[in-house]
């Protein structure tokens, strides 16, 4: 299954918490082509910063580890529930067997 778009923000910021590379950010978050354009967007809303533009190390903010620990609680709360709605079939979010 296809991640949605908040799963990835998700994982590259989980892959920078204590600041790495974007070769490890991009492995560690399994992202290909697109991860500058996700790259760009944190760092504009604050949640990813770059460390040092000569070798390009990125760390999730304050306000970037915020949103790890309300996706977990999300995602708790939704007993893990979470990882199996997929965005791009329906806007509406039915959970069987509940």
């Amino acid at each position: 299954m296809r991640r949605g778009s908040t799963r990835i923000v998700y994982d590259i910021l989980d892959a920078a918490v204590y600041g790495t590379s974007l070769t490890k950010i991009m492995s560690k978050a399994a992202l290909g082509g697109q991860m500058r354009r996700y790259i760009k967007i944190l760092v504009a809303a604050k949640l990813l910063e770059m460390l040092t533009q000569r070798s390009k190390v990125y760390r999730t903010t304050e306000k970037g580890r915020i949103f790890l620990k309300k996706y977990r609680e999300l995602s708790e709360l939704l007993n893990g529930h979470l990882e199996t709605i997929d965005p791009s079939t329906s806007t509406d979010i039915t959970l069987s067997g509940k």
